[in-house]
């Protein structure tokens, strides 16, 4: 289980997607759970591994502790980021990837992403709330405030 420096925030999420829609969606469901202190956005894989490069070099409350990443993208999928993030293992420390879609990845395709060294979890779209409580509660030493 991952500790946080506050016990009831997580410091900093990214949300990779390509639909701002679903971007403002799940920033809303993370501000109104009171779950992280800075909520930053990507709309595809390589604008977020540039993100990250970035963070690298600030401290480490803007590296991530969560990213929520969609699978189907342009530009570069969820799948070619995992690829290219687990290569580049940013910031030392890899947080915890909720890999999010409306159509969840099959069984074989979910077992075969889970023995990747970076820890992951996936949850369908539109994103619950109940549902990203659950698995953040399994992999943060936190108090979420629900």
């Amino acid at each position: 289980m991952r500790e946080v420096n506050n016990p009831q925030k997580l410091n900093c999420v990214l949300l990779v997607d390509d639909d701002p829609t679903t971007i403002f969606l799940h920033r809303w469901v993370i501000d109104r759970m009171q779950l992280a202190h800075q909520v930053k956005s990507a709309n595809d894989g390589q604008e977020a591994l540039k993100l990250l490069a970035q963070n690298e070099e600030q401290t480490n409350d803007q590296v991530p502790d969560l990213i929520l990443l969609d699978i189907n993208m342009p530009v570069m999928n969820g799948w070619e980021f995992l690829d290219a993030y687990e290569k580049q293992n940013i910031a030392g420390s890899l947080p915890l990837v909720i890999m999010v879609s409306t159509a969840l990845p099959t069984e074989g395709q979910q077992k075969a992403a889970k023995k990747r060294d970076i820890p992951l979890e996936f949850l369908e779209k539109p994103l619950k709330k109940e549902n990203l409580l659950k698995v953040v509660q399994q992999h943060f030493a936190m108090n979420t405030p629900g």
